[in-house]
């Protein structure tokens, strides 16, 4: 996407704004990488919480437990996020499934085996919910 850079010099481009060359601009796409695993686990969960709950009350739940972590000032991940141990890849994928959106800045320091465990996880726990689903008799429409 070009635009006219803020001196009014011309335009730029995302990409060559970022310092990334051609073979590098992928990385600004939501198809690919970190932006795609945040968008999947957001969307994995919103389902989960709209197939589980009454409308609205998912996001209302994330939204008080987001505001509950940001006035406790609470660290979600540690200094040494990339930690390979089982615990360490467990607390954050956990951290990730939790706040996803921490995947979508470039000063993370989060390990590629947390991204897939919490990945991993989001898609357990839809298609538990998928499967669960297909065998409730549940009418998707009002009755007449």
């Amino acid at each position: 996407m070009a635009r006219v850079d803020r001196a009014g010099r011309g335009r730029v481009d995302d990409a060559d704004e970022l310092g990334l060359d051609a073979r590098q601009s992928w990385r600004l796409s939501a198809a690919a990488g970190a932006r795609a695993a945040a968008f999947v686990i957001v969307s994995a969960g919103a389902w989960v919480a709209g197939f589980a709950l009454p409308r609205g009350t998912g996001g209302a739940l994330w939204i008080g437990v987001l505001v509950v972590l940001l006035l406790r000032h609470a660290e979600l991940l540690p200094p040494s996020s990339s930690d390979a141990s089982a615990s360490g890849v467990a607390r954050t994928a956990g951290t990730i499934l939790l706040c996803p959106f921490l995947l979508l800045g470039s000063s993370s320091t989060i390990g590629p085996l947390a991204v897939v465990a919490s990945l991993a996880a989001a898609a357990a726990v839809l298609l538990t919910t998928w499967r669960v689903g297909a065998g409730l008799d549940v009418f998707l429409v009002e009755r007449a």
